[in-house]
C-alpha cells in the first residue's frame, strides 16, 4: 500500500512539473494564444487526459464514463450524467412512473386544446430518438435496453395523431442508406436521421393540412459524404481532432442553397447566419423568413439542438418559422407569440432523453368564458374549508394569510366527470387586477389532489366558466367527491371569495 501511495504521489508531481513546459509548447505553437489565457492554463492537464483518452478508446475504455460510453467498434454513446440516460433504459419501464408518463402524454393533448382555441389549424410533438435507441447493436453488452422502455409506454399513452417518434422508421432506414443515421462520434441525428423524422411529420399532418406542399422525399442519391473531425462526444473525451466522423449534406441545396434572412423577433434586429438555415442561438424568439419556401405558411416551431438536422427541409416547407428552444416557452411567452405572430401550425421537435423535462412537462393556462348562457348545474359546492385564509366580516370572503391560500369544497353529491364538461364559480377578488390565475384541482373515488389533477386559468372578477374538457385526465376520472380551487398568485388578491361552484354542461 506504501508503495502504491509513493507512486501516486510521485506522478503527480511529474505531470506538475511538466505541465507547464507542455503548455508553454502548445501555446507558442498556436499564435492565437494571448499571455492571459497561457498563463491561466500554465498547469492544465487536458494534454495529459487527451493522451490517455487516445490510448484507451480503441480498447473501448472511457476516460469519462458519466460523460461518455465508447461501445463497439468505435461508437461513442451519452453517458449518465444526462438525464440518466443509460441507467433508465438499462431499467425499462417503472410503474413508478405511470402518473408521470400520462400527465406528460395529457399535457400534449391539452396543449392540442390550447392551440386549437387560439386559431392553430394543427398541433404535432416530434420526438427524436436517441442515438442509442437507433443504434443498440454497438452499445456493449451491460448497457443493453430494457422492454418495454419508458419511452414505448408514453408513446402507447399518447394520440398518435398529435406524436411522432420515428423509431422504427429510423432503424428500417439504416439499411438504405450508406451512411449511418447518426454520427459515430456525437450525440446527434444527421441529415438522414432528420429527414427520416420530417417524413413522419409529413404523413402524421397530411390530413390535417392537406393543401401543404412539401420537398421529395431524401433518397441515398441526394448524399454529399464528406470527412469532418469528431463531434461533441469525441470533445467531452478532448479527442475531437483525433477521431472522424462523416459529415452529410443534400445535393440539392448544397448546390443551390436557400435564401434565408434571420432577425430577433421582438426587437427586428437582424442575426447574420452566414447563408445557413440552422438557428444558432435558440435562447430568443428568432424568425427564419425563406421567401422560396414551398408554402406561404407561418410556424412556430418549438425546438432542441436535434432539430438542426431538419432545419432545412423546414425552410424549404414554410416561409416563415419562428423559433425557440422549448425549454424557453412559458406559457407566458407562448401566450404572446400567439397572439403577435399567429402561426397556423405549431411544431415541437424534442429529443428523447429530455422528453421528461422542458415543454413537455408545462401544462397551458387557459382563459375562462364569462358567459353562464345555457348552463345547466349537476353538482353544487358545499360550505368552504379555507387554507392559509382567514375568515372576514363578509360571509364567504377571506383574508390571504399564507403563501399557499385556497378552498376546498364537498360537492353534494359524487359526480361522474363523464356527466359535466364546466365548472362554473364567481370570484370576488379585491384587487384591480384585470387577470387573476386560479388553479383547478378535484378529488375523486379513485385520484387525490394532484398536478396531474388540475387545470390552470385566467379567471376574472365576477362570472367565470371553465371547459374541464381542456384536460383529458377529467374525461378518464371517476365519480368527483371535492374540488380545490387555488390562488396561483397570492400577491394578485388579499381578499377573496369564490362563490356559487357549481359542475354542469352547457346545452
Amino acid at each position: 500500500m506504501k508503495k502504491l501511495v509513493i507512486i501516486f504521489f510521485a506522478t503527480a508531481l511529474a505531470l506538475l512539473l511538466i505541465a507547464p513546459v507542455v503548455n508553454t509548447v502548445i501555446a507558442i505553437s498556436t499564435p492565437q494564444t494571448t499571455f492571459k489565457y497561457w498563463r491561466k492554463n500554465l498547469y492544465n492537464l487536458d494534454f495529459a487526459s487527451q493522451a490517455l483518452a487516445k490510448q484507451l478508446y480503441p480498447l473501448g475504455t472511457s476516460t469519462d464514463p458519466e460523460k461518455v460510453i465508447v461501445g463497439n467498434q468505435g461508437w461513442l454513446y451519452l453517458g449518465d450524467s444526462y438525464a440518466k440516460s443509460i441507467t433508465t433504459k438499462r431499467a425499462g419501464y417503472n410503474p413508478a412512473d405511470e402518473a408521470a408518463l400520462q400527465g406528460i402524454a395529457d399535457n400534449i393533448a391539452s396543449w392540442n386544446t390550447w392551440f386549437s382555441e387560439h386559431g392553430v389549424k394543427a398541433f404535432r410533438v416530434v420526438i427524436g430518438p436517441d442515438k442509442d435507441s437507433v443504434y443498440p447493436e454497438h452499445l456493449p453488452a451491460w448497457a443493453a435496453h430494457a422492454t418495454p422502455s419508458a419511452m414505448d409506454v408514453l408513446v402507447s399513452k399518447s394520440n398518435p395523431d398529435l406524436v411522432i417518434y420515428p423509431k422504427a422508421a429510423l432503424i428500417a432506414a439504416k439499411s438504405r442508406f450508406p451512411a449511418a443515421l447518426y454520427y459515430k462520434t456525437d450525440t446527434h441525428w444527421n441529415v438522414i436521421g432528420g429527414s427520416i423524422a420530417f417524413n413522419g411529420l409529413v404523413a402524421s399532418m397530411a390530413a390535417a393540412a392537406p393543401a401543404l406542399s412539401w420537398p421529395a422525399q431524401v433518397t441515398a442519391d441526394d448524399l454529399i459524404i464528406s470527412d469532418k473531425a469528431g463531434g461533441d462526444l469525441a470533445a467531452f473525451l478532448r479527442i475531437k481532432n483525433s477521431l472522424h466522423d462523416s459529415e452529410l449534406e443534400l445535393h440539392r441545396y448544397a448546390d443551390t442553397p436557400l435564401p434565408v434572412e434571420q432577425q430577433e423577433f421582438f426587437t427586428g434586429k437582424a442575426i447574420d447566419s452566414q447563408g445557413g438555415t440552422d438557428v444558432i442561438g435558440l435562447t430568443t424568439a428568432t424568425l427564419v423568413s425563406s421567401p422560396e419556401a414551398l408554402n406561404d405558411k407561418r410556424v412556430l416551431w418549438l425546438r432542441d439542438s436535434y432539430g438542426t438536422a431538419m432545419a432545412t427541409l423546414m425552410a424549404a416547407t414554410f416561409r416563415e418559422t419562428l423559433q425557440l428552444h422549448h425549454n424557453r416557452a412559458s406559457q407566458q411567452m407562448l401566450t404572446e407569440l400567439i397572439d403577435k405572430f399567429k402561426p397556423e401550425y405549431v411544431i415541437v421537435t424534442h429529443v428523447e432523453r429530455d422528453v421528461r423535462g422542458g415543454f413537455l412537462t408545462l401544462r397551458p393556462v387557459f382563459e375562462v368564458s364569462q358567459s353562464g348562457d345555457g348552463f345547466s348545474a349537476v353538482s353544487t359546492a358545499l360550505a368552504p374549508q379555507p387554507h392559509h385564509l382567514k375568515a372576514t366580516a363578509t360571509p364567504d370572503q377571506f383574508a390571504v394569510d399564507g403563501i399557499d391560500p385556497f378552498v376546498v369544497f364537498n360537492l353534494d353529491r359524487p359526480t361522474p366527470t363523464a356527466n359535466v364538461s364546466r365548472l362554473m364559480f364567481e370570484l370576488s377578488c379585491d384587487s384591480n387586477q384585470e387577470q387573476i390565475p386560479v388553479q383547478l384541482y378535484w378529488h375523486s373515488e379513485q385520484s387525490v389532489f394532484s398536478e396531474a389533477n388540475s387545470i390552470t386559468v385566467i379567471a376574472r372578477n365576477g362570472l367565470n366558466s371553465l371547459s374541464l374538457l381542456a384536460n383529458p385526465a377529467w374525461a378518464n376520472d371517476a365519480a368527483v367527491t371535492q374540488i380545490r380551487l387555488d390562488l396561483a398568485d397570492p400577491a394578485k388578491c388579499s381578499n377573496v371569495a369564490f362563490r356559487n361552484v357549481q359542475l354542469g354542461t352547457v346545452h
